[in-house]
C-alpha cells in the first residue's frame, strides 16, 4: 500500500454564522478540519471593523483546539470568533461566527 495523499486543510465550522450566548452561561464554539497532514487549529477574535481582540482569558480549549469554551460569558467578550485550519498541504481556511451575548 502505498502513502496517503496529501489534503490541504478542510474546515467544517459547526455553529452557525452567529451564535448567541446568555451571559453568564457558557458558550462552546467548535471547529473540526479534515486534511492530510492533520491540520492545526487556532483562533481568533476581532469586532466588527475586523481590528484583532483578544480571547478572553476564562476561555480554554479542548481537544488539540477543536473546542473553545467561555464560561461565564458576558457581553464583553462578544465578537467575531474565526477559526483556522493549516496544513503543508495547500493554504489555510478560515470560518467565523459572530458570538452575541444577551
Amino acid at each position: 500500500a502505498g502513502a496517503a495523499a496529501t489534503l490541504a486543510a478542510d474546515l467544517q465550522l459547526q455553529e452557525p454564522d452567529q451564535v448567541v450566548g446568555v451571559e453568564g452561561t457558557s458558550v462552546l464554539l467548535e471547529g473540526f478540519a479534515y486534511g492530510n497532514p492533520t491540520p492545526d487549529l487556532a483562533w481568533t477574535r476581532s469586532d466588527v471593523d475586523g481590528n484583532p481582540l483578544p480571547i478572553p482569558a476564562k476561555a480554554t480549549y479542548e481537544q488539540w483546539n477543536r473546542f473553545i469554551n467561555i464560561s461565564n460569558v458576558q457581553r464583553e467578550d462578544g465578537g467575531y470568533y474565526t477559526v483556522t485550519a493549516t496544513n503543508t498541504a495547500g493554504p489555510p481556511d478560515s470560518k467565523r461566527t459572530l458570538l452575541v451575548v444577551a
